[in-house]
């Protein structure tokens, strides 16, 4: 690819995919060399990179639900066998307990 198309597509990914850094352009032409996202012949072409963008962009998106899931997940207190709750019959006799105390003062 002549260097004025790799100027043009730099800065067609810089005006389309801001928030991507440096590392996840990085992986992505890792993997698009790999061939993860098709098989290229001779010269790549500008069309071929951005399309093969979508791709990455879409599974990027995934990977961060998935991690931001699990994230939360992890966050929200699990129950513990010191928390345990009461038969209606302890409810009843607590609920009893409580009305003669209030009674007795």
């Amino acid at each position: 690819m002549p260097v004025a198309r790799q100027k043009e597509l730099a800065a067609l990914i810089l005006a389309e995919y801001p928030v991507l850094k440096v590392s996840e352009l990085l992986l992505f032409f890792h993997r698009l060399k790999c061939g993860r996202y098709g098989r290229f012949y001779g010269s790549v072409d500008a069309l071929f990179i951005s399309s093969a963008l979508l791709s990455f962009t879409d599974e990027h998106k995934k990977e961060l639900y998935r991690i931001k899931s699990e994230q939360q997940r992890d966050r929200q207190p699990q129950p513990t066998a010191t928390h345990r709750g009461i038969t209606y019959e302890e409810y009843l006799q607590l609920k009893q307990q409580k009305q003669d105390e209030e009674k007795s003062k």
